[in-house]
């Protein structure tokens, strides 16, 4: 008898509750025939390098698709899978914008000037080296998070004042022609499977936890070749690329190495998680025939 291909799906909490990405995974399995267990690292524990969930001891799966990372515990159960979907390293590494800044680029965008610094930047010296307004991302801020425009310098005490002077801040050149919007592409072991644009008349950040809404864009050779050029450098499987629309071209904006897939869905009218399910079947297939 054939064995069923057996998954973990690593997440923060183990009842998906409303959370999209989580829902459509574990529909799909059952409609593949895929035994996917969801693994909520705050159930885990680990004892002399066994990991336990709810008490009882985890037994070693096929694949474990990488949704939350903290250090032990998500590396902890990734070592019951043979196979890791966006591995450890990789979401360690570029979860990181300045590590992203340094080692993602392409022939089809380019980086926005850029200047690593701290809450105790000079503002003069930052104005200068990129005109105003600039923006301010936090290193590892996520959904829109910790990233401010700096318009002046209330803007940039205002900044400050919420955060400690050792905080880092990735500075950079505001592409003002993509005010309120984004490009964003999925993509499956480089393979861009969809493309939206992300529209807020009301933020000049598009991200749809800040209200932005989205339109299907059409995946043009260029986004094919960065969905590519973007995975040979990382190696995340399942990626997000954001980028952003300048009068000279496309600028790279930020990767999500633990992409939500909705709106691409809506959009594209496709179903992503079958895809990326699909992929993991696969792998094992060929893994198989060899």
């Amino acid at each position: 008898m054939k064995k069923k291909l057996s998954g973990y799906l690593i997440t923060r909490y183990s009842t998906p509750g409303s959370v999209y990405a989580f829902n459509r995974l574990l529909e799909e399995a059952k409609k593949l025939d895929i035994d996917l267990m969801e693994i909520g690292v705050a159930d885990c524990t680990i004892i002399n390098g066994k990991v336990y969930f709810k008490g009882s001891l985890l037994p070693e799966r096929d694949f474990a698709i990488v949704r939350y990372y903290i250090p032990a515990f998500t590396e902890g159960l990734c070592k019951q899978a043979k196979k890791v979907y966006n591995n450890t390293e990789s979401i360690v590494k570029f979860r990181n914008k300045f590590n992203q800044l340094n080692y993602i680029n392409s022939d089809h965008f380019k980086h926005p000037k850029s200047i690593l610094g701290s809450a105790s930047t000079d503002f003069e010296f930052l104005s200068r080296k990129l005109d105003t307004p600039f923006v301010a991302k936090g290193l590892e801020s996520y959904g829109g998070q910790q990233i401010f425009l700096i318009r002046n310098i209330f803007d940039y005490d205002s900044l400050r004042f919420h955060f400690d002077n050792a905080k880092e801040f990735l500075y950079q050149k505001f592409i003002s022609e993509s005010k309120g919007e984004d490009i964003r592409i999925f993509a499956i072991k480089g393979e861009t499977v969809a493309a939206m644009k992300r529209i807020s008349d009301g933020d000049f950040r598009s991200n749809h936890s800040l209200g932005g809404t989205s339109v299907k864009v059409d995946i043009t050779d260029e986004l094919k070749e960065i969905g590519r050029d973007v995975y040979k450098q990382t190696g995340v499987d399942f990626l997000g690329v954001e980028l952003l629309q300048g009068s000279d071209g496309l600028y790279f904006c930020e990767i999500n190495t633990v992409p939500g897939f909705e709106s691409l869905d809506v959009t594209n009218e496709v179903n992503i998680a079958r895809m990326m399910l699909e992929e993991i079947k696969k792998d094992f297939s060929l893994e198989n025939k060899s």
